[in-house]
């Protein structure tokens, strides 16, 4: 037995581990300490990958870049704070990957600042970016005061955003909205992403957006489980704290959270744009504080030529309509429970229907 725990933790250990203290990081809120993290990571990247420590402090950055098989880890949220440092200089991201393989980031606080990133482009300063990256897990980690989307995806396979949170995305000098998590980009692939146990808040746009666009983009196998969405500024049909939209198919929205935000006269909970196949919806709540605020809005934007949309078991609460279906919309609606909406209309089915609209047994309809 003793053998075999040994040969476990020398399996577990990473083939190079070093802090980056060991490179001359400071970590004292004012020092920048850009050169000493960049070359812990480089020196990871050069052997293969390896472990790159952050103990407790706060790092003063610029744009940093993740090499393939690098695990950049904090000693926790609040303890370890990545700080973006103020610029007038356009930064993208404060934390990029492109085309790597087998990076995580791990328990830590990443402040990008926005306010003070003077000069940003037309998404803004994002936290994180992934691009044709693969086998990349993002885990514990608090992404606050981006300037564009706190996490975004834009493509790649096989990537896991875990048990994190992203609040108060879109804040830039500009005032251009901006969404908490964004997966997938025009003319870019992105495939089999889990988004689970996230808590994502006060963001200008969308809580989580799934998308793809332009000729060739495409994204698929996407799960987004069991995260909590609060008070998200999305005030428009297009706009939902969850967006599924363009090409995108194969996507799961189950078991979330979603209160729509009590300050905004109209809000909408997940909006549903399909133009091709496979989307469901299902076991979602939803809590709507305004007359004006929507459940769940379906718009199929391939004239009427989606299938597989499926809504079904999710649970609408307050004031406003839970289900709006829009014109020549093929879906199917079924077991979602109304009971607790107390708008006068809780659905509307705007005409003409399609011939793919199924309602099934929904308690309150």
């Amino acid at each position: 037995m003793r053998r075999l725990l040994l040969a476990l933790v020398l399996f577990a250990a990473p083939a190079h581990a070093a802090s980056v203290k060991d490179f001359g990081a400071v970590g004292d809120g004012v020092t920048n300490d850009t050169a000493a993290v960049q070359a812990a990571i480089d020196e990871a990247g050069q052997v293969g990958g390896g472990l790159v420590s952050l103990p407790s402090g706060i790092y003063v950055v610029d744009p940093l870049t993740l090499r393939t098989g690098v695990a950049l880890v904090g000693d926790g949220i609040g303890a370890t704070v990545v700080r973006l440092t103020a610029s007038s200089i356009q930064h993208n991201d404060a934390i990029h990957a492109t085309a790597v393989e087998r990076v995580s980031i791990r328990a830590l606080t990443l402040d990008v600042d926005g306010l003070h990133q003077l000069t940003q482009g037309s998404e803004g300063t994002r936290g994180i970016q992934i691009v044709a990256s693969a086998s990349v897990i993002i885990e514990s980690v608090e992404v606050v005061n981006s300037g564009g989307a706190g996490i975004k995806v834009s493509s790649g396979a096989d990537i896991k955003i875990l048990n994190s949170s992203v609040t108060l995305a879109g804040q830039n000098p500009n005032g251009t909205p901006a969404p908490g998590i964004d997966l997938g980009a025009s003319d870019a692939t992105l495939r089999d992403v889990l988004v689970t146990g996230n808590r994502i808040s006060r963001a200008t746009q969308e809580g989580i957006s799934i998308r793809a666009g332009g000729v060739s983009g495409s994204t698929r196998g996407v799960v987004i489980s069991s995260n909590v969405l609060t008070d998200n500024n999305q005030r428009n049909w297009t706009k939902g704290a969850i967006t599924v939209t363009l090409q995108s198919e194969n996507i799961t929205v189950t078991g979330n959270v979603i209160r729509l935000d009590p300050g905004a006269s109209s809000s909408l909970g997940i909006s549903v744009q399909p133009m091709l196949a496979g989307i469901m919806i299902t076991g979602n709540m939803i809590e709507m504080t305004s007359p004006g605020h929507i459940g769940v809005a379906a718009l199929d934007i391939a004239g009427g030529k989606s299938r597989g949309v499926l809504i079904s078991g999710n649970i609408f609460r307050g004031p406003g309509r839970a289900i709006v279906v829009a014109p020549a919309t093929p879906v199917s609606l079924m077991g979602n429970d109304l009971t607790a909406v107390t708008n006068p209309t809780p659905a509307v089915f705007m005409p003409p229907t399609a011939s793919g609209l199924y309602v099934g047994s929904n308690p309150g309809l």
